[in-house]
């Protein structure tokens, strides 16, 4: 497979789910856009809203590290 063995632990996977679900929630929240094209498309980086789809992904992402956590904490017990 492509993946080392230890990315395939649970572990490292949740810290990198809650971080990316963490960075789109709060980005999408305040309106700031992470597409560098819309950045400068529009001149800057902030809309006047929240970016919906932004929100939406980081809490599908924090759903995917709730539950890569729960792995992660019953594979440390085994």
């Amino acid at each position: 497979m492509w993946l080392s063995k230890p990315m395939r632990q649970p572990v490292p996977l949740a810290c990198s789910a809650t971080a990316l679900a963490a960075l789109l929630l709060v980005a999408g929240a305040s309106g700031r856009t992470l597409s560098r094209h819309d950045a400068s498309v529009a001149g800057t980086a902030w809309t006047g809203s929240v970016i919906w789809s932004q929100v939406v992904v980081g809490c599908l992402l924090a759903a995917l590290a709730a539950w890569l956590w729960r792995r992660a904490i019953r594979s440390l017990h085994v």
